[in-house]
């Protein structure tokens, strides 16, 4: 790299010229990890994502197992029982 210029315009658009640089580096640098950090975060979402999935799938079965239990219990006629014990349990 060129030392200063004698002449002021000179070294001050020398000056401006390394300054610029500076600030598109330090851009890229700024640039590269919130890019980075999006792909993270895109990532823990989709993983995010995948754990609801399961959790909905999960949720579903649970309602329909509820539901059978439900049934056996008013086929059974232990519906009233169940109601009155647990506050509503079984309508």
């Amino acid at each position: 790299m060129k030392g200063p210029f004698k002449n002021p315009k000179q070294e001050k658009a020398r000056l401006n010229a390394i300054n610029a640089k500076k600030n598109r580096d330090k851009k890229k640098k700024e640039n590269a990890r919130v890019n980075a950090e999006m792909e993270r975060l895109r990532e823990q979402n989709d993983g995010m994502q995948k754990s609801i999935e399961r959790f909905e799938v999960r949720a579903a079965k649970a309602e329909r197992e509820l539901a059978a239990v439900k049934e056996l219990l008013v086929s059974a006629n232990l519906g009233e029982i169940i109601k009155r014990a647990s506050g509503n349990l079984v309508s």
